[in-house]
């Protein structure tokens, strides 16, 4: 069993922390990071190293899954009673078929793409695992098809303070 420990937190310095460490790989593939988050604090209750795995994995996928020269977006804010954490992508997107089986254990999307990055089909499965101790829920949506740069948006919901 996963343990948590929550303590408030301000989800906007600690995803801006978490892409600090992340940009140089980034910016190797020649991709952006573009980060937005309001100048006031976002305070959460979280586990600040769970949603440190968090925020990593989905960049670090957006990052995986994304041709060269194109933007990863990431988004925080929050609105009556939750703060979010949105990454989009510019990838190739996600199959409608496997939308609803992607945070499943061992699940990979099977295509072009995907073939290429030897992963284990854990880290999103993780992801929600993660946000649900939380009391969160995490959303994805995918525009497949529509061109070579459709992408891909995953949004984390937490419980504000």
């Amino acid at each position: 069993m996963i343990e948590i420990i929550t303590e408030d937190s301000d989800l906007c310095v600690l995803v801006a922390d978490v892409l600090e460490g992340q940009i140089p790989k980034i910016e190797e593939l020649g991709q952006i990071i573009n980060f937005d988050a309001p100048e006031i604090a976002i305070r959460a209750n979280v586990d600040r190293q769970r949603v440190v795995q968090i925020v990593s994995n989905l960049v670090s996928n957006a990052s995986k899954y994304s041709p060269d020269q194109t933007t990863i977006s990431v988004v925080v804010g929050s609105n009556e009673l939750m703060a979010f954490v949105r990454v989009e992508d510019e990838g190739p997107g996600i199959p409608e078929d496997d939308l609803e089986t992607v945070f499943d254990l061992f699940h990979r999307v099977d295509n072009e793409v995907t073939r290429l990055v030897p992963r284990t089909g854990q880290g999103l499965y993780l992801v929600k695992q993660l946000v649900e101790l939380h009391g969160g829920q995490v959303t994805i949506s995918s525009e497949n098809g529509a061109g070579e740069k459709t992408g891909t948006t995953i949004t984390v919901e937490l419980p504000l303070v």
